[in-house]
């Protein structure tokens, strides 16, 4: 038993080595490379475009924040009551009490321009005492909406507010939506592109065993098992979606990163931190949809390979070579 594990791995390593052989002597390589290359650099757009409308949706799925602006003829311990029911609330992570003066002295840093004209005219502090509420999750808006409709609050929060949380609510469903349609388009267009990879792996391996047809017929003959006929061209369509994956990847990488750099001088300043989320939240998943891709390539690379070494290993196309 030991024997045939031996001689089995023999055989498989030999046949591994016989594909990377082939590979690197390259011969007729430049145009399969080429168009594989074009191929990966399409699936690799349309996963950018999948992950980019996945990133988007867990973006929208944490704008959970909302801002209450309190009357300024609340009295205190309403609005201490308030406090103390929001922060009691099941579907609340985190409240926070914001004055006024603290409200001003963070507009001072966003928004420095505000300041400085309401300070040359002096013009008095515009804003109001404020909560600033963390929801657990985007579901949790008519919950909140609901307990923020309660009588006992209409004298400490300003009733059109809560027109701006429906109407914000409503305008983040409607953006999550979108982004989840278009999360399952970005899907289907990849698993047809695999699908185009996989006839791409069959046409080069099917090349590359009509080339080859005397060598594998020999080897049939002389009774080789179909695995180490399928290896070396397994091994060698492998090697060449690993290479152009990597090289598309590159470049999509240099195009994807360079685009915050480009875009103040097309007078798009404010959607360069919207981008710079959106990357960051992209980066933390790449890596692993990038070793999925990989597998998937590879899983690829070897059913293409043994669908057309046995094609060419049919008893028809054995006899017409002899």
């Amino acid at each position: 038993m030991s024997f045939l594990s031996v001689e089995s791995s023999l055989i498989f390593r030999r046949s591994a080595l016989r594909g990377i052989r082939h590979f690197l002597r390259g011969q007729g390589m430049g145009i399969s490379f080429a168009g594989f290359l074009g191929a990966m650099l399409l699936l690799q757009l349309l996963l950018l475009v999948f992950v980019g409308t996945r990133g988007i949706t867990t973006m929208l799925q944490a704008e959970t924040d909302v801002r209450l602006e309190i009357l300024n003829e609340a009295a205190t311990a309403d609005v201490q009551q308030l406090y103390g029911s929001i922060r009691a609330l099941p579907y609340v992570e985190g409240a926070r009490y914001i004055t006024r003066e603290q409200a001003f002295e963070t507009t001072r840093t966003q928004d420095p321009a505000l300041v400085s004209f309401l300070e040359q005219y002096n013009l008095r502090n515009p804003f109001s005492d404020a909560i600033s509420v963390t929801l657990a999750s985007a579901a949790a808006y008519d919950q909140f909406s609901e307990f923020l409709r309660q009588k006992q609050w209409n004298h400490v929060v300003d009733p059109a507010f809560l027109s701006a949380v429906t109407a914000e609510k409503t305008e983040l469903q409607t953006m999550l939506r979108f982004s989840r349609v278009g999360q399952m388009f970005s899907a289907f267009f990849v698993l047809l592109m695999f699908g185009v990879v996989f006839f791409l792996g069959f046409s080069f391996v099917q090349k590359k065993a009509v080339q080859r047809r005397n060598e594998l017929c020999v080897a049939h003959l002389s009774g080789a098992v179909l695995p180490s006929s399928v290896l070396p061209f397994a091994m060698e369509l492998s090697m060449l979606l690993a290479l152009t994956t990597v090289v598309s990847a590159l470049l999509l990488s240099v195009i994807l990163f360079g685009i915050p750099s480009v875009l103040p001088f097309l007078g798009l300043e404010s959607a360069v931190l919207q981008i710079a989320q959106l990357l960051s939240v992209m980066t933390a998943t790449v890596p692993a949809f990038f070793v999925l891709e990989m597998a998937l390539l590879l899983a690829l690379a070897v059913g293409s390979a043994w669908l057309a070494v046995q094609r060419q290993l049919k008893p028809a196309l054995l006899f017409s070579t002899i």
